[in-house]
């Protein structure tokens, strides 16, 4: 039936968009990673910056990891576990930014600082 070969480009959707998420950010992890390295105070505590920095690598790795796990879904898993993956990829996609948001929001705090380090 015409009905049962229908399906939905919503998963494929959000798996493509995940991917782009998690290249678009791993692309900048190592130029945040140095700006970071400005910031950091002479004290060997973390700043709430660098914090957050590991926070949203945490999520960026939890969302690679969704990905792979979906990934791995064969045709026998049923549409179910499909739509139920689906959906923890798109949350760990709207986690990862949130967390990226909230790390570039504290960065801009410190953007006087990170200048004045900076190589000339």
């Amino acid at each position: 039936l015409t009905e049962e070969k229908r399906e939905s480009r919503a998963p494929d959707v959000a798996i493509r968009a995940g991917k782009s998420i998690l290249y678009s950010i791993f692309q900048i992890y190592r130029p945040l990673r140095d700006l970071i390295k400005l910031v950091r105070d002479v004290e060997r505590k973390r700043s709430r910056l660098e914090c957050l920095f590991f926070s949203a690598c945490s999520h960026l790795e939890e969302l690679d990891r969704q990905l792979a796990n979906i990934e791995s879904l064969t045709d026998d898993d049923g549409n179910a576990k499909k739509r139920l993956s689906t959906h923890s990829v798109m949350s760990s996609c709207l986690t990862c930014i949130q967390a990226h948001d909230k790390m570039s929001t504290e960065l801009r705090v410190h953007v006087r600082h990170i200048i004045h380090r900076g190589e000339p």
